[in-house]
Formats: structure tokens, C-alpha cells, sequence
């Protein structure tokens, strides 16, 4: 039991390190970049898998064109599923 919690505590150890470094450095020089970068589409997707997926982590919208007339709009949360 001893060496179970000292293998846990160096893994959540490891854990916090990994994830202090991986923030950006400079917030400044990040939101520059993010101002010049856009992400477009010349076309939409003909099926659900080569959809457009949009959303910011709690809600979420899949767009893609279901027959030659017709933009289907999957919408979803991630916290509520059948």
C-alpha cells in the first residue's frame, strides 16, 4: 500500500509539471496570433463524419449538407446524452 501511494503522488507529481509547462508563455504573443488566424471552408461536408463541428466544450453544432437542397444542423451539449 505504501508504494501504491508513493507511485501515485510521483504520477500526479509528473501530472502537475506536464501541465504547468504546457500553458503558453506569452499570453500576449498568443492572443496576437489568434487574431490573424481564421479558419475557413470552401465546401461543406456531404455526411455527418466530414461536417463542419463547431462549439465551445459544453454546446455543439455538426453542419453538413444532407441531400443537394437541404444544411442539416446537428445540435448537442456534452452533458446530456440518451
Amino acid at each position: 500500500m505504501k508504494q501504491f501511494k508513493l507511485l501515485l503522488s510521483t504520477l500526479f507529481c509528473i501530472f502537475i509539471f506536464a501541465v504547468s509547462f504546457s500553458q503558453p508563455i506569452n499570453q500576449k504573443a498568443w492572443d496576437d496570433y489568434m487574431k490573424h488566424t481564421r479558419i475557413y471552408w470552401d465546401s461543406l461536408g456531404t455526411d455527418y463524419y466530414d461536417g463542419i463541428i463547431a462549439g465551445n466544450g459544453s454546446l455543439g453544432v455538426n453542419m453538413y449538407r444532407q441531400s443537394e437542397r437541404s444544411i442539416r444542423f446537428d445540435i448537442g451539449r456534452s452533458d446530456v446524452t440518451d
